[in-house]
């Protein structure tokens, strides 16, 4: 018999495998809470949680971003949209090191898996 070992020690033969993979996804998705979305990802937003860590990065770009513009983010609309898209007010890096602005913009970069 073809049997694995799962992380907690328990002996599973193929069959029973793809159930458990399918568990705990959904364990784990059950998980996820959404937050402020001036801050999150716009693929987190469409639960799209393929890149999850990364939107952990954009977020903290996000804030970074926010801290060199001097104010609150958009919480949606075209400006919203604008930064997403990874248009950003390149003038508010002026006050960042040129290395921090680029590492700001790839943390935002809008394909997560760059």
């Amino acid at each position: 018999d073809d049997f694995l070992w799962s992380p907690g020690s328990q002996m599973l033969d193929e069959e029973n495998k793809d159930t458990t993979e399918r568990a705990r996804h959904a364990a784990f998705m059950d998980q996820i809470e959404e937050g402020d979305s001036r801050y999150m990802a716009r693929e987190l937003l469409q639960e799209q949680y393929d890149h999850l860590p990364k939107g952990d990065i954009f977020s903290l770009g996000a804030s970074m971003y926010e801290i060199a513009l001097g104010r609150e983010l958009p919480a949606n609309g075209p400006e919203w949209n604008q930064i997403r898209d990874g248009g950003m007010d390149d003038s508010v890096f002026g006050i960042f090191l040129a290395p921090l602005a680029q590492l700001t913009r790839l943390m935002m970069h809008p394909e997560p898996i760059r």
